[in-house]
């Protein structure tokens, strides 16, 4: 929008300057910075969880009859966790709220932005005879307006939907990954109990078997050779894993001695061989139900575009009130050994009270959840899920030194975890299972396997999730911002492209020779490359 000319003010001696700059693309560095972000918080909130659930399983507290005994309360974990998982609920209400408010003070503005974009048509149609004036047709280059072709492609370019705002709150949809979330998370907590933090973990790493086959049934994903060779490497890693597990028994294992003082590294826990072999069991179904709910999970954001916040939200919601009200009053009737009952919820409540590590394990037990769940649906949303079970595994490492650091540095027996003769083959086994996990998702390669060429790898990627760059150069309006220069100032003007034209500078020997009412108000279309 220019300037008129008042009394003898000299007319402008240089053109006005418009063109179109290139935002920054999400995939550059800031994207990934993000997934850096999202990994780190996925591996730190994961350690937490492992080691705080730990040590809640080998704190012992007064209970319900007075009595101090340990906290064998599997279940009601279980019910913990969902209530960690509902916390991201109350974010994504505060994010929908904000996003809604938003959306409205937009729809405000409709009416004032419509009468702003009628009114700079008619003063281009006022001004376009005077360009044209400028001189002859051999001096002027055409002029080409498209606002009728570009106010067609405004009314057939679907409209984005805000993802906080597409769905609704409840949805009975979440229900389904809700319940294998219930089941694995409850298997595994009562394996825990028998078999070490670090075994537990690793054992984990199976899941990457599970989701690979599951992903062939129900993802229709096709698996290369490296995909299967990775999957029989992981399987035979969980192998040494248990064989480890088995064969160290009780050694290195202390038991929390309740209503007495901590007994220290030289007593050691009857550690039961067969309840060993039936944790290990149990943390192997808990994976084939956590792979369930990652390929359904994976289905939901990729497929219907949920927010992953709200998946988590939605999921402990619904966790906790199946919990609440179903699961933990049926558990208390079926027969058990926790005053009579499989799990004993005021007896939980009482104990919890009755020890201040315990609460605080409890909390951070659950807020780690929150972050934990929101890192790992995110890293699904922007990456795969693969590469969730990925992370996922690597944080066994950093359980593993924890429990060590825990035994040997600070002398906490209970809660650590001991170095043994079979200790070694745990080791082998767990780089066995970082091998697995490498060849599946082609870290490393092997060099007898044909893998995918790059391009076509990109071209699928592309496919997957179209860009910008596919888009037409005249609708890119979320990847360009026009420009203008004002010419007193040498200040760059931002001006939306809401009318897109194609046009030349009139070629003149001198700009002076234009009129300031020469100059048409233009948003103009340029190529995205700095070039």
């Amino acid at each position: 929008h220019t300037k008129p000319t008042h009394g003898n003010r000299k007319p402008h001696t240089k053109p006005r300057v418009c063109g179109v700059r290139a935002k920054m693309s999400h995939t550059g560095g800031t994207g990934l910075l993000y997934r850096a972000v999202l990994a780190g918080g996925m591996l730190i909130s994961g350690t937490i969880n492992t080691v705080a659930k730990k040590f809640q399983n080998e704190s012992c507290a007064i209970g319900l009859e007075g009595d101090s005994h340990q906290f064998t309360h599997p279940w009601f974990q279980t019910l913990i966790m969902f209530i960690g998982e509902a916390l991201c609920l109350l974010g994504f209400l505060a994010i929908r709220f904000h996003r809604r408010r938003q959306q409205q003070k937009r729809a405000a503005t409709t009416t004032d932005q419509e009468d702003l974009r009628v009114n700079s048509s008619r003063l281009y149609e006022e001004r376009t005879p005077l360009l044209l004036g400028a001189g002859s047709s051999s001096e002027v280059a055409s002029v080409t307006v498209i606002d009728e072709q570009q106010k067609a492609l405004d009314e057939k370019a679907p409209v984005k939907e805000d993802a906080y705002l597409k769905h609704g709150v409840f949805q009975p949809l979440f229900i389904l990954p809700m319940l294998c979330d219930l089941c694995g998370t409850t298997l595994s907590g009562i394996g825990l109990l028998f078999i070490s933090a670090s075994v537990w973990q690793m054992l984990r790493g199976s899941v990457i078997i599970f989701s690979g086959i599951l992903s062939v049934i129900f993802l229709k994903r096709k698996l290369g050779v490296q995909h299967w060779l990775g999957m029989f490497v992981t399987f035979c890693g969980l192998v040494l894993v248990g064989t480890s597990s088995l064969l160290a028994g009780s050694e290195g294992v202390v038991e929390p001695v309740c209503g007495g003082a901590i007994v220290g590294g030289s007593d050691e826990k009857d550690h039961d061989d067969k309840m060993a072999a039936v944790g290990i069991i149990l943390v192997l179904a808990a994976q084939l139900a956590s792979a369930v709910q990652y390929i359904i999970e994976e289905k939901f954001l990729k497929g219907r575009n949920f927010v992953p916040i709200h998946v988590v939200g939605m999921e402990g919601a619904f966790g906790a009130f199946t919990m609440l009200f179903f699961v933990m009053p049926i558990v208390y009737f079926i027969p058990g050994n926790n005053y009579g009952s499989v799990d004993n919820l005021d007896d939980a409540l009482v104990q919890i009270w009755n020890n201040g590590v315990l609460m605080f394990c409890v909390l951070l037990y659950i807020f780690s959840i929150a972050f934990y769940n929101f890192f790992g649906l995110s890293v699904a949303k922007s990456l795969s899920t693969v590469h969730r079970t990925l992370i996922d595994a690597c944080r066994t490492l950093l359980v593993w030194g924890v429990d060590l650091l825990l035994y040997y540095a600070f002398k906490l027996y209970i809660y650590g975890e001991a170095w043994n003769e079979w200790s070694w083959l745990e080791v082998l086994g767990f780089v066995v299972l970082l091998l697995g996990t490498f060849v599946y998702n082609s870290v490393i390669r092997i060099p007898f396997i044909k893998y995918p060429q790059k391009g076509a790898a990109a071209a699928v990627d592309s496919s997957e999730q179209p860009t910008a760059a596919g888009a037409s150069g005249i609708g890119r309006q979320s990847d360009e911002e026009a420009f203008f220069v004002d010419p007193d100032t040498d200040d760059e003007v931002d001006a939306p492209l809401s009318h897109p034209i194609s046009f030349s500078v009139p070629q003149v020997d001198d700009a002076a020779e234009l009129d300031d009412d020469a100059w048409p108000m233009l948003a103009v279309s340029a190529p995205r490359d700095d070039e």
